[in-house]
């Protein structure tokens, strides 16, 4: 029988599979299992630029305000973190601002600081 893993990377078109190895046969059922042990607030991070095609991601957010809206139904408090680009996103779908932290486009050093 297949396992959430499994469906999950059988249409993996970014080489993700490559990483399963390091991990638990059941990484999912892990991460799922340490979420109900541990309610509270959860941080979200999605939205990134791609200097390869001078734009945002586009799959990323929707997913993320999706998964967080999940959670939000369980209990959860979910804060976002994104970057300049996708945060129109989350005004438009009416996350609260003061559930999402734009997170600025530095250098190294300066990122590190935040």
């Amino acid at each position: 029988m297949p396992t959430i893993e499994d469906v999950i990377l059988r249409r993996d078109k970014r080489g993700v599979t490559g990483l399963r190895h390091a991990l638990p046969r059941d990484y999912c059922t892990r991460a799922a299992h340490f979420m109900r042990e541990h309610p509270g607030r959860v941080i979200i991070a999605t939205g990134f630029y791609i200097l390869s095609t001078h734009a945002p991601e586009t799959d990323g957010p929707p997913g993320a305000i999706v998964l967080g809206r999940a959670l939000e139904s369980l209990g959860y408090l979910v804060n976002y973190v994104t970057d300049q680009y996708s945060r129109p996103l989350f005004a438009a779908v009416e996350v609260s601002d003061s559930q999402v932290f734009t997170f600025p486009i530095v250098n190294l050093e300066e990122s590190r600081a935040q």
